[in-house]
């Protein structure tokens, strides 16, 4: 599964902060719906990546966060 929020800036710690912590909750519901109807997924955890997106470049922070 993958959830995406597009958020624009010019710096990689810009981008960052550009997600509100009310985002930061809707996203992570999200994330939770398909642990209801799967056990596989709630026994091993939904991994959160953040992709952060600058002109000229991408930087991709593996396993931010982990639902269970």
């Amino acid at each position: 599964m993958m959830s995406v929020e597009v958020k624009a800036s010019h710096s990689f710690v810009g981008a960052a902060y550009l997600l509100s912590p009310g985002q930061q909750a809707q996203l992570c519901q999200a994330a939770m719906a398909p642990m209801v109807c799967h056990e596989d997924l709630k026994r091993s955890g939904a991994p959160f990546d953040v992709a952060l997106a600058v002109p000229g470049g991408i930087k991709i922070i593996e396993d931010v966060l982990r639902l269970n």
